[in-house]
């Protein structure tokens, strides 16, 4: 009986003794694939970081450089208006020299008409 019973749970130790290795063979491999994946996914992090940092520099490089250029395009706006005013200016000096002009042309052959009225 004795035999029957130590018989009968060798298999059962066996069967025990198996279950438990797979187990933890099985632990073992899901641990080793679950920390490759944690390694992947901090290199993925690693690398979107420094995307996302590369990213911020150029955003500050470009809000510099439109600031810059604002600032430019403001200023040339500036010397554009004052341009124009220069322009105008000129315009009306040239309009009233062609007036005083026609003017000084009409008393010269006035005195002239005199002249030759006198002469």
């Amino acid at each position: 009986m004795m035999h029957e019973i130590v018989d009968g749970i060798a298999p059962w130790a066996a069967f025990g003794g198996g279950a438990g290795a797979g187990f933890v063979f099985l632990k073992w491999f899901l641990e080793w694939v679950a920390g490759r994946m944690d390694r992947r996914a901090d290199a993925i992090d690693a690398g979107t970081q420094r995307l996302i940092m590369g990213l911020e520099s150029r955003v500050v490089a470009l809000t510099e450089r439109l600031d810059h250029v604002e600032s430019e395009l403001t200023k040339c706006h500036k010397r554009h208006a004052e341009s124009e005013a220069e322009v105008m200016q000129l315009k009306a000096m040239l309009q009233g020299a062609g007036a005083a002009r026609n003017h000084a042309q009409t008393i010269i052959a006035a005195e002239r008409t005199a002249s030759r009225k006198a002469g």
